[in-house]
């Protein structure tokens, strides 16, 4: 965790437009604080997949900032439910990964050509994009590598790798970067490891995991995570510090 004191400024709302889950349900009925997405004759349906987006608006006053974190796990279901929901790519102000696992990365990379010439930062932790694999104890290997980026489209956007906080939206959203594991009970992901120097090592408690936070005026803090593989309760520890 950084030492660094960090004023993070109210917002007056927040408002989160999920963009990509594990289930989709269209018979949901709506409430006070939900709105869904309802099924309808001849309507294009929103999609569901292995994967996480969220779309993050904050409103102080009369200005709104947009954040996107995540990407989910197929190239193009994130873009397809934006198509669905009315939202435009031209809103997103910046984009963040929780962490570098597939299923929240590989959107990216035609998410970044579908916005281009627009050149928003991307920010995310400088391991997101090392080889990841699990091993299960019967051996078998599943790969959960995120996206290479390193074509020369993608390299036209400004990807900010850091260890520690970031502040985004003129101060009113603060993206944690790593996360101090401060208890003995969240213990991370024993079969996870990750490759560093050609070499697989491993990794169960993927300090590139980090969270998103907000101050909303008189309620308190809202915390987003990807998988939450730092752990929930870490990561309210730290948002409170």
């Amino acid at each position: 965790m950084s030492s660094e004191k960090i004023t993070l400024k109210e917002v007056d709302e927040i408002c989160i437009t999920i963009l990509m889950d594990n289930t989709v349900d269209l018979l949901m009925a709506d409430r006070n604080i939900a709105q869904r997405f309802h099924v309808g004759k001849d309507r294009v349906t929103t999609i569901a997949e292995h994967g996480f987006s969220a779309l993050v608006r904050v409103r102080c006053g009369d200005k709104q900032e947009t954040v996107l974190l995540d990407t989910g796990i197929s190239p193009g279901g994130v873009l397809h439910n934006m198509e669905v929901l009315n939202v435009e790519t031209s809103e997103i102000q910046a984009i963040v990964l929780s962490h570098g696992h597939n299923d929240h990365t590989m959107g990216l990379p035609n998410l970044l050509e579908r916005m281009s010439p627009k050149n928003v930062p991307v920010i995310v932790h400088p391991d997101a994009f090392l080889e990841r694999k699990i091993v299960f104890p019967d051996g078998s290997e599943w790969n959960i590598s995120g996206p290479r980026i390193n074509d020369s489209k993608q390299n036209k956007f400004t990807f900010l790798k850091k260890n520690g906080p970031t502040l985004l939206a003129h101060d009113r959203i603060l993206i944690s970067g790593e996360i101090d594991r401060i208890n003995d009970f969240e213990k991370g992901f024993p079969l996870h490891y990750t490759k560093r120097s050609g070499k697989w090592e491993q990794d169960p408690l993927i300090k590139d995991d980090q969270c998103l936070i907000v101050n909303v005026r008189n309620q308190g803090l809202v915390i987003i995570t990807g998988c939450g593989h730092a752990g929930i309760v870490n990561s309210i520890c730290y948002a409170q510090a």
